[in-house]
């Protein structure tokens, strides 16, 4: 079933993402029926990558610049990290992309942003129940 947030697709990608990620906490072992506990997981999962898709449209709509110092800070940082291998930071694709993360709350609560009610569209194109 595909989800759409304000017309943005939320990438399946990242809902598997986000439920092994969320697998990790011991409190889902608490839901014994292990289909009851894949769906509730699932459920979970789907919400976290709406918010997070929420949160990147927030992101890449603030007209705030990012200091350039701190972009290539992180470019310098990630450059490092490639230990000689090529890099793409001169793309200013990757550059807006580099942008639009230092924009996004690593965690919850590290900014304090609002975030505007948005439109969800869940459609299946198999035609779900």
């Amino acid at each position: 079933m595909r989800i759409l947030v304000d017309g943005q697709e939320v990438p399946e990608e990242l809902i598997r993402q986000a439920e092994q990620w969320l697998a990790h906490d011991l409190r889902w072992q608490s839901i014994r029926d292990e289909a009851e506990r894949a769906r509730e997981l699932h459920a979970a999962a789907e919400q976290a990558a709406i918010e997070r898709v929420l949160v990147e449209q927030v992101a890449a709509r603030d007209p705030r610049p990012i200091d350039p110092k701190l972009i290539e800070q992180e470019i310098r940082r990630q450059e490092g990290q490639a230990a000689g291998r090529a890099t793409v930071f001169d793309d200013p694709r990757v550059r807006f992309a580099l942008e639009l993360e230092l924009r996004t709350p690593p965690a919850p609560g590290s900014y304090n942003i609002v975030v505007p009610p948005a439109q969800y569209t869940y459609s299946c194109p198999t035609g779900c129940p």
